[in-house]
């Protein structure tokens, strides 16, 4: 009776999406979404087409309606065609920032350059635009990582195990 399936939370490999695909004898609609919790949970889309996707990861797709994505590099320009930039998301569904954080805040929910008074948040991801129109993931600009949706800091861990007597450093 599963007809739609809608999937996020960490990169969808077109491989899995055609075992899913096959599984179902052809009979179900997969969408790929993205969007971290700062943002609507789903700010982009992207439906996955069996006959279209050679990748080895489905597309993240395009925003849903009232979001904008920007790709930008470290100007906060826009980024040139066949380059990666960091996405930056607006819209109605971004967060109005981080309850009693203002620092964190302020280093992640920008102004947004293109829309008077609006903020933007830095994700902090990487990605690309495709020839037609649709974004690619490709990975983070920093060293997060997530396991199991949990986003974990690795140079967190290591500043807690230096905590630790008999212990000088630690990567």
């Amino acid at each position: 009776s599963v007809k739609k399936l809608i999937v996020g939370g960490e990169q969808l490999q077109t491989k899995l999406s055609f075992d899913v695909h096959k599984s179902f004898a052809g009979n179900v609609k997969i969408y790929n979404e993205y969007g971290p919790t700062e943002t609507s949970v789903g700010c982009m889309i992207y439906e996955f087409n069996p006959g279209e996707t050679k990748r080895l990861a489905v597309p993240i797709g395009k925003a849903i309606d009232d979001m904008r994505i920007y790709l930008l590099d470290n100007s906060l320009q826009p980024i040139k065609e066949n380059e990666s930039g960091e996405i930056f998301i607006a819209g109605t569904g971004v967060a109005r920032g981080y309850l009693n954080n203002t620092e964190l805040t302020n280093k992640k929910f920008l102004t947004d350059p293109f829309f008077l008074n609006e903020k933007m948040y830095k994700s902090g991801d990487l990605a690309k635009f495709l020839p037609d129109g649709n974004i690619e993931f490709l990975g983070r600009v920093d060293d997060q990582i997530k396991i199991r949706g949990y986003r974990i800091e690795p140079g967190e861990i290591e500043n807690k195990l230096k905590e630790f007597t008999g212990i000088k450093d630690c990567v």
